[in-house]
């Protein structure tokens, strides 16, 4: 209905700008609505809270950005909109159970780009599904 396509909407802006301010008063005003009401749409619609997911889509580009270019890690955390390091790496590490630090050196360690993409598993998909890292370094 409406509040599918108007949260799909605000998914969609929230990915876009996701190194801007997305507090919900901004994100309030970008669809025309009391912020506690998208709140209350955006968790009924999804079961997730809108600040959590916002986190979630940052956190998901973080991992991106340390795998797939030479950033520092302060540089990312900025890119994506954080200023405190220390609170980054606690939300990445509670996201993805290892630092920043760590998740780069385990994706970059050894994963010789000749054979992976054949096998169709990326990195970060062998790093974060047993199966996968079976298959790869069984």
């Amino acid at each position: 209905g409406d509040k599918s396509a108007l949260i799909s909407y605000v998914k969609n802006y929230i990915y876009e700008n996701f190194d801007q301010n997305l507090s919900l008063d901004v994100l309030g005003e970008v669809v025309h609505l009391h912020p506690a009401y998208l709140s209350k749409i955006f968790k009924e619609v999804t079961n997730m809270n809108l600040s959590a997911y916002i986190t979630d889509i940052r956190m998901q580009k973080a991992a991106e950005l340390l795998e797939q270019t030479e950033l520092k890690v302060h540089e990312v955390m900025e890119l994506i909109g954080y200023r405190k390091s220390q609170y980054f790496s606690r939300l990445f590490k509670e996201r993805f159970g290892v630092t920043p630090v760590e998740y780069r050196r385990t994706v970059k360690k050894d994963l010789s780009n000749v054979w992976l993409p054949k096998k169709g598993i990326s990195a970060r998909d062998a790093f974060f599904d047993p199966l996968a890292q079976l298959y790869l370094f069984g």
